[in-house]
């Protein structure tokens, strides 16, 4: 079957607004488009089933199947490892892509079953009152989807034709989940032009950023979420930690968080009382303006990929000071664009040295952001997609 161009479809289990994650979902379709690509994006209809306690989650998965008949008319199916789609490839006897932005089963197997073993446990553990007190979803409830989908992404590591992954990381853990690593293609993130354009003054991102006095600004970006399994995973308890241990008089803390309107005002009160700027669900279109005004990055996660917010960061021109996950080898070299911190006292340490050196700040922050311009442009990112999607496609004879 010939079309006169590729059609492609990309379920996704939520709209973009709700994640970081969500808002690149919707940013790549919408660069599909543009490249002589016809897409689609399909999302579960049932917005109930999340409601339900510890399967919500999977029953949302599997919803998606729902669209069956309407995926059976693209050429490719492309879905995140967050959906059970690539399982359908034989009966639809479509090419169906998935793209590892992590590896659920590694993931849940570091954060959840090895919780023992994870750095910095013990500060988690220092700040379980005060969770408790946020009223967040208890790990119990949570992990319990965790492992299903982790479960079905291992399935589909083993059994898809082709796979992407968003860093080399990625690879070598499906790899030892018993993938094929010649079928997997490592493509990392890219983000948007308007984080390397300059940007139109903002009267409002003005106001926020005059606050901050002329202090070097130590920032944080990304979500805070409704449950303890994202506080563990995005290490906000370290933020808390390393932060609090800053000299409120050298020094100004911003958290940029994205957080579910019924926690905003408990998650700005923990942020506050330590003296933190707690900045709640922020534009998108703004973040560029507040990144731009910050010093330095503190990349706290105890695993993700391929942090879009580490990126956003080091466009921004940032100093990033992070933990070694994910693809942080692949974008920071130690001491020229970045530093690559082992714990807690390993990060106040160097984020204290680039408060008391502005130049060398500076200096790495240029680095970092000539890294991101070179390495992390979501065009470059798209155009390697489009290579995979259409070799795949004519090897099927799909199109061509």
């Amino acid at each position: 079957m010939r079309h006169k161009k590729l059609k492609i479809a990309l379920p996704y289990l939520s709209p973009g607004k709700g994640s970081g994650q969500g808002v690149f979902e919707e940013t790549f379709a919408a660069r599909l488009d543009k490249r002589q690509v016809r897409s689609q994006v399909f999302y579960p209809t049932n917005k109930e089933l999340r409601k339900i306690p510890k399967i919500g989650g999977v029953l949302t998965m599997a919803s998606l199947r729902e669209h069956y008949d309407k995926l059976a008319k693209f050429d490719i199916i492309y879905c995140t490892d967050g959906t059970a789609i690539s399982l359908l490839e034989g009966e639809l006897k479509k090419r169906i892509i998935p793209v590892y932005h992590c590896s659920a089963y590694t993931q849940w197997q570091k954060i959840t079953v090895n919780e023992n073993k994870l750095p910095d446990i013990d500060n988690y553990r220092k700040y379980a009152t005060e969770l408790h007190k946020l009223e967040l979803t208890s790990p119990e409830v949570s992990s319990y989807s965790h492992e299903a989908i982790g479960l079905c992404s291992v399935q589909m590591a083993r059994n898809a034709k082709n796979i992407i992954v968003v860093s080399e990381n990625v690879k070598k853990e499906l790899v030892e989940l018993g993938a094929n690593p010649k079928k997997i293609s490592v493509i990392e993130n890219g983000i948007e032009k308007q984080w390397f354009e300059p940007v139109e003054k903002c009267r409002r991102c003005d106001e926020i950023s005059k606050k901050w006095n002329g202090k070097p600004v130590v920032m944080w970006m990304g979500r805070v979420g409704s449950d303890r399994l994202n506080f563990k995973i995005k290490g906000i308890d370290r933020i808390l930690e390393v932060m609090s241990r800053l000299d409120n008089k050298k020094v100004h803390k911003v958290v940029i968080g994205l957080v579910p309107k019924a926690y905003e005002d408990s998650y700005r009160h923990l942020f506050e009382k330590r003296g933190i700027e707690f900045i709640a669900n922020c534009s998108y279109n703004h973040l560029p303006h507040l990144a731009r005004k910050g010093n330095i990055f503190l990349g706290t996660s105890r695993y993700e990929a391929c942090q879009l917010s580490l990126l956003e960061s080091m466009a921004s021109g940032l100093a990033p000071v992070t933990y070694n996950i994910g693809v942080v080898p692949e974008a920071i070299v130690h001491g020229k664009n970045g530093y690559i911190v082992k714990n807690i006292n390993e990060m106040l340490e160097k984020v204290n040295y680039l408060i008391e050196h502005p130049k060398k700040t500076q200096e790495i922050g240029l680095a970092a952001k000539e890294t991101a311009i070179l390495k992390h442009q979501i065009s470059d990112m798209v155009d390697k997609y489009l290579r995979v999607f259409k070799r795949a496609a004519k090897k099927n004879k799909l199109w061509s």
